[in-house]
């Protein structure tokens, strides 16, 4: 079956109890919060508005609970365009639900999640809509359900030969089969440290001449070497991405994509990576080359953190067009010290 011009998402969708406050409280602190909001998110419901506010046709494979919230948000994920007929409603069950603080000067914030009806999202409920995933052309997963879930999506997307891209958050330890199964990994540094088993200091990636760099790249050499389908996506938030396309020539290479750095301040960093995977999805789709995709996905992300809220927050195809015409914007830099 040829597929379709369409993402499938298999992932979570959660409703978020947002507060916003002059700090981040710590362990056993009380503070007063300036504002609250009730918004929409979950990793697969964040990433599948991304890309249907992005301009491509979008399904999702998700779980909601039988109550207000579950049916609230799926008539926001309507008002984004995205197709809703795979969503299950599993009885006696909530819907996920993400609790955030988020600071008012710097946008950064802390999230705890409440599965809900997220965990209850199985690989029988994958095989019943096998469809939409057979009929994609990327199928797009993140670890906010059941990891027996994601691999059941990796088996059918590999039989059918759908591209399939995983964002591997929040982290769970992931077996051979699931990275033999998986096109493009997108984790972010904290991930990509649990991966590798080592401590990556934030200094790393910018020096072209840092022992621990060599040590860093040779472990994510000698991945990719074992798993040799393995293209790799590092996001490192206000300063961009790292990109390890997959190998040529069985040599790594690496190169930075320089953050886009609005005029504007940042007010909200939440679901910018769930921003950041969906339109890498579509610049995928749209470039066939993993290196623009990822250009296009910084933009994105970029205008995002720009602007209050999650799935609001994600800008439209013709804003992140606008700003790709100009070749200083999130410049695609190669890394000099990977030998090849």
């Amino acid at each position: 079956m040829e597929p379709e011009r369409n993402i499938c998402v298999i992932g979570s969708l959660n409703v978020d109890l947002v507060a916003t406050a002059t700090k981040i409280p710590v362990k056993g602190e009380t503070i007063l919060a300036s504002s609250f909001a009730i918004r929409y998110g979950g990793k697969g419901a964040n990433q599948a508005v991304a890309c249907s506010r992005l301009g491509i046709q979008t399904n999702l494979v998700a779980k909601i609970g039988d109550d207000d919230y579950g049916r609230q948000a799926m008539e926001k994920l309507a008002e984004y365009s995205v197709n809703t007929s795979t969503v299950i409603k599993e009885e006696l069950e909530s819907t996920g639900l993400a609790l955030i603080v988020v600071e008012e000067e710097t946008g950064e914030n802390v999230i705890t999640v409440v599965s809900g009806a997220n965990a209850r999202l199985s690989s029988e409920d994958v095989l019943r809509h096998e469809e939409a995933i057979v009929s994609c052309s990327i199928c797009l997963l993140q670890l906010e359900i059941p990891l027996d879930t994601v691999k059941k999506t990796i088996e059918i997307a590999k039989r059918n030969q759908i591209k399939v891209i995983l964002n591997p958050a929040p982290f769970q330890l992931l077996n051979d089969e699931i990275l033999y199964g998986i096109d493009i990994l997108v984790p972010n540094v904290l991930e990509l440290e649990i991966l590798l088993g080592l401590h990556i200091p934030d200094s790393t990636w910018y020096s072209n001449d840092d022992s621990e760099t060599a040590v860093i790249f040779g472990l994510v050499d000698r991945l990719q070497r074992k798993f040799q389908n393995l293209a790799l996506v590092i996001t490192l938030g206000k300063r961009g991405c790292i990109v390890c396309p997959h190998m040529e020539n069985k040599h790594l290479n690496a190169f930075l994509i320089e953050p886009y750095i609005s005029t504007h301040h940042t007010v909200d960093t939440t679901g910018a990576g769930d921003c950041f995977c969906g339109a890498l999805a579509v610049g995928l789709m749209e470039y066939g080359n993993l290196l623009e995709a990822a250009r296009f996905a910084n933009i994105a992300a970029g205008i995002s953190v720009t602007r209050q809220g999650t799935q609001e927050s994600y800008p439209s195809r013709e804003q992140v067009e606008y700003l790709l015409k100009d070749n200083q914007v999130a410049r695609i830099q190669k890394l000099n010290h990977i030998k090849e």
